[in-house]
């Protein structure tokens, strides 16, 4: 950011500044400042999203792959054993962790999800173990990141023995 041209800095600056939060009801209302976040369906988020992000998927390479879509960052890791996917993992999410403390960003570390699988390769060997003998261990800045059978990503349902669907949503269902 300290590279960008003054204009843009300012822009910034000025847009994030001075906000308030009102919850208001028939009996109450309530106003405080804002000091987080960017405003929720502002055409400048995506923008400023990209900005940040993009700082962060430059630590691809053989071990990982860092993806983004819309507001999520997803992390691919492997290895050749459970012990091998920990460590690249790890390593991986601690200098994303880094880079989010040196951008000044905070990562919800609550809202994070895992989801680990063994490889086709693997399974063919070992027809019926889809699972690891115990589910690898995921942190980011000392804290665990759930680690589940499946996850919603997309649209889609992922899940560890690889039978993928599509996730339809009806009207009334939350996403």
């Amino acid at each position: 950011m300290q590279n960008s041209p003054l204009f843009y800095r300012n822009f910034i600056y000025y847009y994030l500044l001075d906000r308030k939060v009102v919850v208001k009801d028939e009996v109450l209302e309530i106003e405080r400042d804002c000091h987080k976040g960017c405003p929720q369906g502002s055409v400048v988020v995506p923008n400023l999203w990209n900005f940040y992000v993009s700082r962060v998927l430059e630590f691809n390479n053989k071990k990982v792959f860092l993806q983004s879509f819309a507001d999520d960052l997803e992390l691919f890791s492997a290895g050749r054993v459970g012990k091998e996917l920990e460590t690249n993992t790890n390593e991986a999410l601690e200098l994303i962790h880094l880079k989010l403390v040196e951008l000044k960003l905070e990562l919800s570390v609550g809202k994070c999800q895992g989801l680990a699988f063994r490889s086709l390769v693997h399974h063919q060997r070992r027809k019926g173990q889809y699972n690891f003998n115990r589910k690898p261990i995921f942190k980011i800045n000392g804290q665990s990141i759930r680690i589940g059978k499946s996850l919603k990503y997309l649209g889609f349902l992922l899940d560890s023995r690889l039978t993928w669907s599509a996730h339809i949503l009806s009207p009334h269902s939350k996403a």
